[in-house]
This record gives structure tokens, C-alpha cells and sequence, in this order.
């Protein structure tokens, strides 16, 4: 099946959603501009607002400080071994304005003890703000790490009420 996109403003910047069969495959971190956010489009992709409509209506009400459960959208995360997968889907599983710690994660996602490796899965993950990796903190209580930027992540936390 092809692969279709569409642009949403939010207040951090433009991001960029990547569909297909009815599910999110991607959306990127936040672009200052609409290019640049298309900029990342694979080529494959045909313009579509189809099939976005109501995560776009979640991603509103979560740039409105709105607390949003991304848990029922319909994700595809194809590419990723089990175990990224299972930790990513737990991760979708942490509630609005909850954190957690990547050695809790792993505990969750059956895999004790393997924190870092749920950071690894982090780092892949191909669906930023619906599985929210910005809630997974080292359990030292320091944020961790997040591949598009810290800054980002305080942003993210902040939105849905947590400090630092």
C-alpha cells in the first residue's frame, strides 16, 4: 500500500505524519517551516490529509494542554525488532503527565534489568509525542536522553505539567 503524509502547525514548529493502511508510520520531531518538515518525506509519499483526521484532532488538544491518550491511535512500527516493539508499546501505555524510568520500563516490558536497551529502543522510535519516550527518565530522577533534543523533551514534560 502507498505511503501518505501531511504537515500540522503546532506552537513547537511543523511536523511532519507519514501514513499507510490507516496507520501512523512516523511523525518527526517539529521543523521551524512546512519545507523543511516535507523536506524529510520519503519519496514514495503522496500528499494526503486523509486518515489524519483525528490525530490531528489529538495533537490540537495536546498543544492545548489537553490531557490526550495516544494509546488508540493506529500505529505501525514494522522495522523494529520484538523487544523495540513491546517497549514502545508500553511506552504509549504511560499516562498523560506521568513519567517513569527506563530500568521500569524494561521491567514492564518484560525484560528486567535491560534499561539500557530501552533507551536503544528510545532512540528508534519513529513516532514522537504519540509513543511518548519524553516520559521515560533515568529513575535518578535526571531526563535521560531524547533523540530530537532535550530541549524538546522539557517542552513536551512541561506541556503536560512536569518540572524537572
Amino acid at each position: 500500500m502507498k505511503l501518505y503524509y501531511t504537515t500540522f502547525e503546532s506552537p513547537l514548529g511543523w511536523l511532519l505524519l507519514v501514513g499507510k493502511d490507516g496507520k501512523l508510520v512516523e511523525l518527526h520531531r517539529p521543523k521551524p517551516s512546512r519545507e523543511e518538515a516535507i523536506s524529510d518525506v520519503p519519496p514514495e509519499a503522496e500528499e494526503s490529509e486523509s486518515g489524519f483526521g483525528e490525530i490531528i484532532e489529538l495533537l490540537r488538544l495536546y498543544f492545548q494542554g489537553k490531557p490526550v491518550d495516544f494509546s488508540r491511535v493506529p500505529v505501525e512500527l514494522d522495522g523494529l525488532g520484538e523487544f523495540e516493539k513491546s517497549v514502545l508499546i508500553e511506552t504509549m501505555r504511560i499516562p498523560y503527565g506521568s513519567i517513569t524510568s527506563y530500568g521500569e520500563l524494561a521491567a514492564i516490558a518484560g525484560s528486567p534489568g535491560a534499561a539500557r536497551a530501552v533507551g536503544n529502543a528510545m532512540r528508534k522510535n519513529p513516532l514522537l509525542i504519540i509513543v511518548p519516550c519524553h516520559r521515560v527518565l533515568y529513575s535518578s530522577g535526571g531526563i535521560g536522553g531524547y533523540s530530537a533534543g532535550l530541549n524538546l523533551k522539557r517542552k513536551l514534560l512541561a506541556l503536560e505539567g512536569v518540572s524537572i
